[in-house]
């Protein structure tokens, strides 16, 4: 006799999944819907070809199951056009099936935890052979994405969660404005453990995410730094008040302008002379972030990597509008180090 298997399914409501990639499991399908599963128990009778018939125990009829051992993935399950989330009886082995949905309602893939380990360390090495502008290039691709809508908004498993406990290995580090309209890894269309983020009022570069960033390049391995600022940064526009108005500011806030203040001034006058508002605050954000970038590169380690073409340094601005961002690069920045000279002249991408 062959043997059998017994796996439970959950019914989700009627109305159909919007993105076919989101799963639920138990304790999230309950705290989102605010009532209990719907359990069936499948036995599934292993046959001699490798398959099986499976008895969904009244109102699903057959379904098609290739049972491996113990590991069972379903091959064409649709129940009455409605999402099936298959939970192995191996709990042990295995915490979740990930099943990606079609069309059809068919389901093609399933991840054990070895095989999730297996592609999360394959795509770990990837990104270490990647060149900084080979990541520069996805980057764009996503930011790409996002604001044409067609944003595949990664999403990880259960199961695929879980191996990141086991390391990081982001492919970006973005150091970016705490403003809420600016989520750094929606805007580039990035997933759980792709992006190393530092986040503060105007994207400033002062001690501590200095640390930070020789974390990010001397022990997470990452070759490309974005500094990104926005349209409409509150923190840049404060920043070119005059000084009696921000001198009213409490302590710490009246710091930080003062730094952005000083950062600004080698290109205050050519700011005030612009007479359009909009274009005014675009130039105002992005001086900011090159000074930002500078910041950055000023220091001599970074400025090593620089030189030798392992680390790109650069700046972006993020057009909330839009949703597009655009790159600025220094063409001298591996000759560029902490002066008064002003900055050399940009390109944009």
């Amino acid at each position: 006799m062959g043997s059998v298997v017994a796996v439970q399914y959950v019914l989700p409501p009627a109305e159909p999944m919007q993105d076919p990639r989101s799963e639920l499991d138990g304790r999230a399908y309950q705290q989102r819907h605010k009532q209990p599963m719907v359990m069936r128990t499948v036995r599934a009778k292993q046959s001699t070809n490798g398959g099986a018939d499976v008895d969904t125990g009244g109102g699903g009829g057959k379904r098609d199951v290739s049972v491996r051992g113990r590991d069972v993935s379903v091959r064409g399950v649709d129940i009455d056009g409605r999402r099936v989330t298959v939970a192995s009886a191996d709990l042990a082995r295995r915490q979740e099936l990930r099943l990606l949905h079609g069309d059809a309602g068919m389901y093609t893939s399933v991840l054990t935890m070895e095989e999730a380990r297996m592609l999360q360390e394959e795509r770990n090495e990837d990104v270490k052979a990647s060149t900084p502008r080979e990541v520069l290039d996805e980057l764009k691709a996503g930011n790409a994405r996002f604001w044409t809508g067609t944003a595949e908004a990664p999403n990880l498993s259960l199961i695929e969660r879980t191996t990141l406990i086991d390391g990081q290995a982001p492919k970006v580090m973005v150091i970016g404005c705490a403003d809420s309209r600016v989520p750094i890894e929606i805007v580039f269309d990035q997933g759980l453990g792709d992006v190393f983020v530092c986040r503060n009022a105007g994207n400033q570069c002062g001690d501590t995410v200095a640390g930070t960033v020789d974390y990010a390049l001397n022990h997470l391995g990452i070759k490309l730094v974005v500094v990104m600022g926005h349209q409409g940064c509150g923190a840049v526009k404060a920043a070119r008040l005059p000084i009696e108005l921000i001198m009213k500011e409490p302590p710490k806030l009246r710091k930080l302008l003062l730094d952005m203040k000083d950062s600004l001034a080698y290109c205050s006058e050519t700011l005030d002379n612009i007479m359009d508002a909009n274009a005014r605050d675009r130039e105002s954000v992005i001086a900011n972030a090159l000074a930002q970038v500078k910041k950055v590169v000023s220091e001599q380690n970074v400025l090593e990597k620089v030189t030798k073409g392992d680390v790109l340094v650069v700046a972006a601005f993020y057009e909330i509008t839009s949703g597009i961002v655009d790159f600025i690069e220094l063409p001298t920045l591996s000759a560029f180090r902490a002066s008064s000279k002003p900055l050399p002249s940009i390109k944009s991408s």
